[in-house]
């Protein structure tokens, strides 16, 4: 969709994680941290963090949510050599993806892995 992994400036546990055009938000700003072996990303907005919050079934909500050490915050973030990346949940499998939705505010969801832009993600230095 080109658009942006966002937090709609929530700053509570359990809040979808949604897209919206590029701005100049924090809440399209993310920071990667690395540890173990995999992946977190906490929002600005709030500081929580992409998480499962324990979904497995396809088409379930990305969350947020505080800092824990759970594999729900967990990811493993593979490089498809075109500048593009698929990130993939610890605790579920299954690749962070816009669901196919275009609109501003769709909300993010699971999806085994596949061949589609839906689950192809760039990082963007702010």
């Amino acid at each position: 969709t080109g658009k942006m992994l966002d937090n709609a400036g929530a700053t509570t546990d359990a809040a979808v994680i949604k897209q919206y055009g590029a701005g100049t938000s924090n809440n399209q700003k993310w920071v990667v941290t690395y540890s173990n072996g995999y992946y977190k990303l906490s929002c600005v907005t709030g500081g929580k963090y992409l998480d499962s919050g324990g979904n497995t079934a396809n088409g379930s909500n990305v969350l947020q949510w505080g800092n824990g050490s759970s594999p729900n915050q967990q990811w493993t973030i593979v490089d498809l050599g075109t500048g593009y990346f698929k990130v993939f949940n610890r605790n579920n499998m299954k690749c962070l993806d816009s669901g196919g939705g275009t609109a501003d505010g769709s909300g993010m969801q699971f999806w085994p892995t596949g061949g589609g832009y839906n689950q192809q993600w760039s990082f963007v230095a702010p």
